[in-house]
């Protein structure tokens, strides 16, 4: 469905007055729904870019958070290993302490 969005606005007009409004503020309201369509609606075109950059946001994303999930394992792998580390100088010097008891 490509085809445009078109806004009768003589037809606008006529109606409203029909209905008793004062054609120039008919006019001025039709105005103003031109306005309104031409400038403040999205386009096909408008969703399309918009996707776009949501899907390069959407990698983006993904790929920084596998970054933070390497870092954070990293961390917590070394942060084992420091824990390894001391509790085995720590058992070290509870053996050696206990032999002189």
């Amino acid at each position: 469905m490509n085809t445009p969005l078109i806004f009768d606005t003589h037809a606008c007009v006529k109606r409203m007055t029909k209905a008793g409004v004062e054609t120039h503020v008919a006019e001025a309201f039709a105005a103003e729904q031109v306005n309104i369509l031409e400038h403040h609606i999205a386009t096909k075109t408008d969703v399309a870019v918009i996707q776009k950059d949501i899907e390069l946001l959407r990698k983006d994303t993904h790929v920084a958070i596998a970054q933070i999930e390497a870092k954070l394992t990293k961390a917590i792998s070394d942060a084992q290993f420091k824990t390894i580390l001391w509790l085995g100088g720590y058992i070290t010097i509870l053996v050696t302490v206990a032999k002189f008891l």
